[in-house]
């Protein structure tokens, strides 16, 4: 199924509102309207990481 979401194509590029395809609720989900959202400032700090991390997140 299609749904609306905030994404980035690339390293400090704007967000854009794409269409983007997600698989369908499973079994024993729900499927739950979202109506309205925000970008989190760590949102855009990730955009803007070169390595994709933000600078606290140990993961390699």
């Amino acid at each position: 199924m299609q749904v609306k979401a905030a994404v980035t194509l690339g390293y400090q590029q704007p967000f854009v509102i794409k269409d983007v395809e997600v698989a369908p609720p499973g079994k024993d989900e729900i499927l739950v309207k979202i109506v309205a959202t925000g970008v989190c400032h760590t949102d855009a700090v990730m955009r803007d990481n070169p390595g994709g991390a933000y600078a606290g997140d140990p993961r390699p």
